[in-house]
């Protein structure tokens, strides 16, 4: 039995970065996909015969995707989907199937954990992989490859016999250290490349699950919502690897709560500095677990650079999504982070529940008022499986099913009452020029980056900026 690992090239939609709970439109980004990687790595210890394909890093097309299936021998195909892209995706598995009904299709990701039946329903999809999906996948292609039954394998979903069937949840792996480190070596690793800087980088989940209540998120879906940790000693030692053998010394922590455990962090940092590391980094965090010591250990050992959940410049809001923040601490996690020399980046979303015209308002100026490094604004999408997805379907505000409009760039599959759709993509495009193009907003640039590197920042913002408001 040989297996094909597939990250799918994109067939409509163009390019996304997803992993986990992320699904955000590549703004030319890409990112190296940690859970495929692992279950590489899985397969690799047990001896099985497969091939790793990111087509979306290699820049396949659709007809040069084809060509790859017609010449390519194999018996089980592993996808990686979300939301978004779930129709893109499932073009690809028919691609697939055309070739060969025979074929085994296997999806993974937030997505078809949230709506299992729904993925089943389309005949291109034989089984369904729910919530963190690594050893679970290892342990469907034991069955397949020996042609054992499926019933006893938990956290699948399959057809037969006509009906959906859904074995038990599985429990979460509480030993994230017995996880082998990604196949960086089935990489094209010279593709993924920091945008600040055009240098190689890679992903690296330290901890899973979040114990917080965002009713907009699917984390919880997927990972639980027990923070499970590796050891500071296990992620060390897949920085060393990844440094030694990859020669990679940029790194992104996507961790939904990077700083939840203070000590851990501080072990962490000091490990760094023990072992030699020279490495640049860039963590998530949420506003209200930032002090000052940690924060001057993560900028001693290479952290140039937090992404931070601010959401709205509402408290209402704020509430109302069950954030669990405030503004104050919002404005406090950027005043701490600037004070010890890491860059900030901060996430806003428009068309959460309660939103109006003032909220939008106070947003922009507080926006502005907190002036991180970046700003990100988004628009809320409530993606099935999360709080926010039931609550607008019960009460009938979701207008679209068609998953390929759940885009945070531009989403418009359900409406507010007080402010449409297209009134909230102005208020965006707005938003990023009403930051973007402050005078004191480029004097603080010009002042941290000097004239030396402040072309290739306007340049990067620039292109990002055409962008979005195109």
């Amino acid at each position: 039995m040989r297996i094909l690992l597939l990250n799918p090239p994109p067939v409509k939609l163009g390019a996304f970065v997803k992993d986990g709970r992320c699904q955000t439109r590549s703004g030319g980004e890409l990112w190296p996909l940690f859970t495929l990687g692992i279950i590489a790595s899985f397969l690799k210890e047990n001896d099985f015969d497969f091939i790793f394909l990111d087509a979306t890093a290699e820049r396949f097309t659709i007809n040069r995707f084809k060509h790859f299936i017609e010449r390519t021998i194999f018996d089980v195909v592993l996808i990686n989907s979300t939301t978004v892209t779930f129709f893109d995706d499932l073009a690809v598995a028919r691609i697939i199937k055309s070739k060969d009904k025979r074929i085994i299709t296997v999806f993974y990701g937030t997505h078809v954990t949230a709506l299992p039946d729904d993925a089943l329903s389309y005949g291109e999809i034989d089984y369904v992989i729910r919530k963190e999906p690594e050893l679970t996948a290892l342990k469907l292609f034991k069955a397949l490859k020996e042609g054992k039954s499926v019933g006893n394998i938990k956290g699948i979903s399959y057809k037969l016999n006509g009906k959906y069937l859904h074995n038990t949840d599985i429990s979460l792996n509480y030993n994230l250290d017995m996880l082998p480190f990604p196949a960086l070596e089935l990489f094209p690793n010279e593709k993924y490349l920091m945008p600040h800087n055009n240098q190689k980088f890679t992903v690296i989940r330290s901890s899973r699950g979040c114990p917080f209540h965002c009713i907009y998120c699917t984390s919880r879906l997927y990972y639980g919502c027990k923070w499970r940790t590796r050891s500071v000693d296990n992620v060390l030692d897949e920085i060393e690897r990844d440094v030694n053998d990859f020669k990679i010394k940029n790194f992104h922590f996507n961790s939904d709560t990077f700083n939840l455990n203070k000590k851990w962090v501080l072990d962490f940092t000091k490990g760094i500095k023990n072992r030699g590391l020279d490495i640049k980094w860039v963590a998530n965090s949420r506003v209200d677990t930032l002090d000052s010591k940690s924060l001057k250990a993560m900028k001693n050992s290479g952290c140039w650079l937090l992404s931070l959940g601010t959401e709205s410049g509402d408290q209402t809001i704020l509430n109302n999504i069950k954030k669990g923040i405030t503004l104050k601490q919002s404005l406090n996690a950027v005043k701490l982070a600037n004070s010890v020399g890491i860059e900030t980046l901060c996430y806003f979303m428009f068309g959460l529940p309660g939103e109006t015209k003032q909220s939008i308002t106070r947003t922009l100026k507080f926006a502005n008022k907190l002036n991180p490094s970046y700003v990100r604004f988004y628009k809320a999408v409530p993606y099935p499986g999360t709080e926010f997805y039931n609550t607008a379907e019960k009460k009938g505000f979701i207008k679209s099913k068609d998953w390929s409009l759940y885009d945070m760039a531009d989403c418009d599959v359900y409406e507010l009452n007080e402010v449409s759709s297209k009134e909230l993509m102005h208020k965006i495009k707005k938003a990023y020029l009403s930051f973007y193009f402050r005078p004191s907003y480029a004097l603080q640039q010009f002042k941290k980056r000097g004239l030396s590197n402040i072309f290739t920042t306007t340049l990067n913002g620039i292109i990002f900026l055409k962008k979005w408001l195109k």
